[in-house]
C-alpha cells in the first residue's frame, strides 16, 4: 500500500499531479488503513503499475497525454 507521498517519491510526479491522474483513470485510494489517521488515503500496486505505465507512455514513448491516458485505461491493469 502506498500513501500519496510514497507516490509522488517512486514516480516523480507532484502530489497534485498524482491527485489528477488517479482522479481521470478512475483509481480511488483506500481509507481507514493507517492507525492514527484514518482519513489518509492509500493506494495498492495496481494505482502504481498504472502510473507507471503512463509515465512509460509519456516520457519514452514521446506519446501523447490523451493517447496514452487512453492505453493506460483500456489496459488490464484496473
Amino acid at each position: 500500500m502506498y500513501t500519496l507521498e510514497i507516490l509522488s517519491d517512486l514516480t516523480g510526479y507532484s502530489k497534485n499531479t498524482l491527485y489528477n491522474l488517479t482522479c481521470e483513470m478512475g483509481i480511488k485510494p483506500y481509507k481507514n488503513r493507517i492507525k492514527g489517521n484514518p482519513s489518509k488515503g492509500v493506494y495498492d500496486d495496481r494505482a502504481l503499475e498504472s502510473l507507471l505505465l503512463y509515465k512509460k507512455l509519456t516520457q519514452e514513448s514521446r506519446m501523447k497525454k490523451k493517447e496514452a491516458m487512453t492505453r493506460v485505461l483500456s489496459a488490464k491493469i484496473l
